[in-house]
């Protein structure tokens, strides 16, 4: 079993801090959907699914799975756009970059980046990681 848990697109980090598309994306998207800026700080805008009525009544039940979700981020270790595919599935981290040599593995996040060879001047990746028991987007919660 696998499953799809987001696909982000990344764009370069400038000196003034986020970038300036992604400031305006905020104000076009946030009214308009599911938009949650990460807890945490990082500068990962996620845009979660729901339903219209949750998004115009503003009630989004974050206890529940809320999958594939979709990715705005100012990444701070790249000079061009990015395209994230994020991937979960049953095998544990050990084994997805045992996988995976060629990989970029994050210890942190426990998943594995494999740069997909293209021709369009912007790097590709498949992170793949553990598939978890919980969606994450309950850890939003309270958060918005």
């Amino acid at each position: 079993m696998a499953r799809l848990d987001h696909v982000g697109f990344n764009l370069p980090w400038f000196e003034d801090g986020v970038h300036p598309e992604i400031l305006k994306l905020r104000k076009l998207l946030a009214p308009a959907s599911a938009y949650y800026l990460f807890p945490t700080g990082e500068n990962w805008d996620f845009i979660l699914p729901a339903s219209k009525a949750e998004i115009t009544s503003n009630s989004i039940d974050l206890s529940k799975d809320r999958h594939p979700k979709f990715e705005i981020v100012s990444f701070d270790m790249t000079s061009t756009p990015l395209v994230q595919i994020d991937c979960a599935v049953q095998q544990p981290y050990e084994a997805i970059k045992q996988r995976f040599p060629e990989g970029i593995p994050e210890d942190n996040l426990k998943d594995t980046w494999v740069a997909i060879q293209n021709p369009y001047g912007i790097d590709i990746f498949f992170v793949i990681g553990e598939l978890k028991d919980k969606d994450w987007s309950g850890f939003l919660r309270g958060i918005g």
